[in-house]
């Protein structure tokens, strides 16, 4: 089961406070709310049953969703980019302990987090698409794309200068992701960039037929890769194996941290 999250308002900004930080080393842990927390607290208001899956009787911390012995949150360092990062996440993704989408988020706080809808996308997620500013383009693998003009190269993305993008992360199952990519008529004006990379997926958490398919978070590593930023993917890539070797020990009942992983992070 979750923890009732401590929300105050500290000098007119939203904060969260960390209970497992509280508990292991006798203080709070402030951390400011960010877009994903919204999405949380909005999912969690309209939800009409609890949470029953695998591991849902485990205690958890309310910030990194791990087993609160196995809290991640004192590790967490917030980064610099210049990518422009948007997750539009699928409605079964939201309350997901083992979403990899809110590390991105965890890292980059100027990531913007929005529910998907088919029909209706949301006037804030519409503006941000309609944006002069910023072009978006879609992150999704082209054995997918039924209209092959619509790709784009990376190294175009790169002449015109990758900060002035807005690269868009489907996060959902393969399935729910391939729907959303399919049927959200809003999106298909938008380019479609398809990684070459050739990164085998590490995430232990879900299961895929095709060990390619990449999570979330190593998306988001793989297009910071792509476009220079090899300092910020090797911390992403970083705290996400720590996140997803911390969520496999809560699986097992192990309550042993991974301090080689803690140590790479620290020294990072």
């Amino acid at each position: 089961m979750f923890k009732v999250v401590s929300v105050k308002s500290y000098n007119k900004i939203k904060i969260f406070i960390c209970n497992s930080f509280k508990n292991q080393f006798g203080k709070q842990f402030v951390i400011k709310i960010n877009d994903y927390f919204h999405l949380y607290k909005e999912a969690k208001l309209n939800s009409t049953k609890p949470f029953k899956a695998r591991g849902s009787k485990i205690t958890r911390c309310h910030r990194c969703f791990l087993k609160d012995s196995l809290c991640i949150c004192e590790y967490r360092k917030t980064l610099e980019t210049n990518a422009n990062f948007l997750i539009l996440m699928h409605s079964n993704e939201i309350l997901k302990p083992s979403n990899t989408g809110k590390l991105i988020v965890d890292l980059f706080p100027k990531t913007k987090c929005f529910k998907w809808d088919r029909k209706k996308p949301g006037t804030e997620l519409l503006n941000e698409l309609n944006n002069d500013k910023i072009r978006p383009v879609i992150i999704f693998p082209n054995q997918y794309l039924s209209e092959p003009n619509r790709e784009i190269d990376s190294s175009e993305i790169q002449s015109l200068n990758y900060e002035k993008f807005l690269f868009i992360i489907l996060d959902g199952s393969w399935y729910e992701a391939r729907k959303m990519f399919r049927s959200s008529e809003y999106l298909k004006k938008f380019p479609v960039l398809s990684l070459n990379s050739i990164h085998i997926s590490e995430y232990r958490l879900r299961s895929s037929d095709n060990k390619t398919h990449l999570s979330t978070a190593e998306v988001a590593a793989n297009i910071l890769k792509e476009f220079g930023e090899g300092s910020n993917a090797k911390k992403l890539f970083q705290w996400f194996e720590l996140f997803n070797s911390h969520y496999m020990n809560g699986k097992k009942n192990i309550d042993t941290k991974n301090d080689h992983l803690i140590s790479k992070i620290l020294t990072n």
